[in-house]
């Protein structure tokens, strides 16, 4: 997760992203059944796992993408993990949250609808590899190192992994 790091930096450390290993985020706005569409949030509360933390920060770069604006037009609540945040859409007290497969697909089964998917609507890298602006200077062996390790990991997990996910699938 980048989200420390991201952090990190908004507190003025000297910190650079040096590779993306996941540059999208995978996450779903998933909403009551009576909310056709995005426009639709405005006045309405959206529910997070926690103020500040990525859900949120995607939230608001879909609030925008979609002309609301999320600091005057929405609320946010942090209703906690998603058994909680699912609870407070039955009972009214959010209308939307967010989510990774299979948090979408689930909310599916409860009656919610997906009402957009951020990766189809901006890259947002979720995992990858931050370092010091220092360490990058004084240690670019060490820093290309890790790179191709995670390149490596990643490759491996593409190759020899989901092929037998894809078959489970089908069976």
């Amino acid at each position: 997760m980048l989200g420390p790091g991201v952090a990190a930096a908004i507190r003025g450390v000297p910190v650079k992203l040096v590779a993306a290993y996941v540059p999208i985020a995978p996450t779903a706005l998933i909403a009551r059944p009576e909310i056709k569409s995005v426009p639709e949030l405005k006045g309405k509360t959206i529910g997070i796992n926690a103020y500040g933390g990525a859900l949120e920060g995607i939230a608001r770069l879909i609030l925008r993408h979609f002309k609301v604006d999320p600091d005057t037009e929405t609320k946010f609540l942090a209703t906690g993990p998603l058994d909680s945040r699912f609870g407070a859409m039955k009972q009214g007290l959010t209308q939307a949250t967010l989510g990774s497969p299979p948090i979408d697909f689930i909310g599916k089964k409860l009656g919610f609808v997906v009402l957009t998917r951020a990766d189809e609507l901006f890259s947002f890298p979720v995992s990858g590899l931050i370092a010091s602006t220092k360490k990058i200077k004084e240690r670019q062996d060490q820093v290309r190192r890790v790179i191709k390790a995670g390149i490596k990991a990643n490759r491996y997990i593409v190759e020899s992994v989901t092929a037998p996910c894809r078959s489970w699938q089908i069976g």
